[in-house]
């Protein structure tokens, strides 16, 4: 397969200004040690844990199940 553009298109061009712009951005301030080990887990995080377990505990549930040859989505 050949190129449309010849090869001497593909080197640099020196002729060309480098454009110099400057990042704007926000840095992120560090925490602080104590008032990290402080904050409580809130409701939210409270039932995300809780759903993970549960998660965890349906898909041992469901293995067992499929070990002795039932299949749990017949009785949903």
């Amino acid at each position: 397969m050949r190129r449309h553009t010849p090869n001497r298109s593909l080197l640099s061009n020196n002729n060309a200004s480098d454009v110099n712009y400057r990042a704007d951005f926000c840095p992120i301030t560090p925490k602080r040690g104590d008032q990290s080990q402080t904050i409580e887990p809130n409701e939210v995080e409270k039932l995300i844990v809780r759903y993970r377990e549960l998660a965890k505990e349906l898909k041992t549930l469901r293995g067992k199940l499929y070990a002795r040859g039932i299949d749990p989505q017949k009785y949903l």
